[in-house]
């Protein structure tokens, strides 16, 4: 988990400034299926939405890899 660097200022003035992440389980009855999304807080377009039925590493989402915003 990061340091909160946004400090609650949840808009951007262009596309790619700004993204944030989250990972939330909606649970089936029998297991749970998991949903983690990345949002541009410009256009606030999912990037890249990602569902599976384990939680997802961190390292597979584009937020966590070097180079981005």
């Amino acid at each position: 988990m990061s340091d909160n660097l946004l400090k609650q200022g949840f808009t951007a003035s262009a596309p790619n400034q700004k993204w944030v992440g989250d990972i939330t389980y909606l649970p089936t009855g029998e297991s749970c299926l998991y949903l983690a999304v990345v949002i541009d807080l410009y256009s606030r377009v999912a990037l890249h939405p990602e569902t599976a039925l384990r939680k997802p590493r961190a390292q597979s989402h584009p937020a966590s890899r070097p180079g981005t915003p």
